[in-house]
């Protein structure tokens, strides 16, 4: 890959998402931030029912570069003071997560700070064992069921609930016509591949060669500008691990 011209900020925001302040460089290779560079193609996909229309509509900023996250980060070594990442590397097998945090580490300068949060496993087990059945944003999780034809209720599923914030798979499989079936399945980067707790997360950034790994409160930080990439409600339903280069 190609190294990209020299950064302005100092500070990188990888898969960015819809979060793409100006104070921090943001990257995203998700297929919807790369349409929303080429409406033209957006406009074809969609005449062809390959995008669906729900994606149209979605703002994206035009302030994202490009670049596959699972290849090597298109920036000169010891470039970045900080590097920040939010529910991103549980995107990725574990291998190409720590591949990941390699390239983090390697386009930082020296002292500098990497950021990681992710949804918390351990929330989510214990959530569980509790017998909970909410969602991640904390609404309800229900199975309609009827028993000895009894007319059918909506009953708590925690199991259901549970799978739901793994977001391991969809609970259903790709639908429409060929094209928008091969669409989705391109789309398979927004399943979840990996999940951590914070030891976990803490031991897959030390082997990253980070040094000084240990989990943090929400804006906890020395990073300047953390409050404008850092979201509560990302924070409530994770675990945030800093390490030092």
């Amino acid at each position: 890959m190609a190294t990209a011209a020299p950064p302005t900020s100092r500070l990188l925001h990888l898969g960015c998402g819809l979060t793409a302040p100006p104070e921090w460089l943001n990257v995203d290779g998700s297929w919807n931030a790369w349409l929303a560079q080429k409406p033209w193609l957006k406009s074809a996909g969609m005449a062809l029912r390959v995008v669906p229309r729900s994606k149209s509509s979605v703002p994206w900023p035009t302030n994202i570069t490009i670049a596959d996250l699972r290849k090597r980060l298109p920036f000169p070594d010891d470039t970045f003071e900080a590097v920040y990442s939010s529910h991103l590397i549980e995107h990725l097998h574990r291998d190409a997560a720590l591949s990941l945090l390699r390239e983090a580490r390697r386009v930082l300068r020296p002292g500098g700070w990497c950021r990681t949060l992710v949804p918390d496993l351990r929330k989510m087990v214990k959530d569980y064992v509790a017998g909970q059945s909410v969602n991640a944003d904390g609404k309800p999780v229900t199975t309609r069921v009827s028993t000895n034809g009894s007319p059918a209720q909506e009953v708590p599923d925690p199991a259901r609930a549970m799978c739901t914030r793994l977001m391991m798979r969809s609970e259903s499989g790709p639908r429409g016509n060929a094209l928008l079936r091969a669409y989705q399945a391109g789309l398979d980067f927004h399943s979840h591949k990996w999940m951590y707790d914070g030891p976990s997360l803490v031991h897959l950034m030390t082997e990253a060669g980070f040094v000084e790994c240990r989990e943090r409160r929400f804006l906890e930080t020395e990073i300047p500008h953390l409050d404008k990439v850092e979201m509560r409600n990302r924070y409530d339903d994770g675990v945030a691990v800093e390490g030092r280069k």
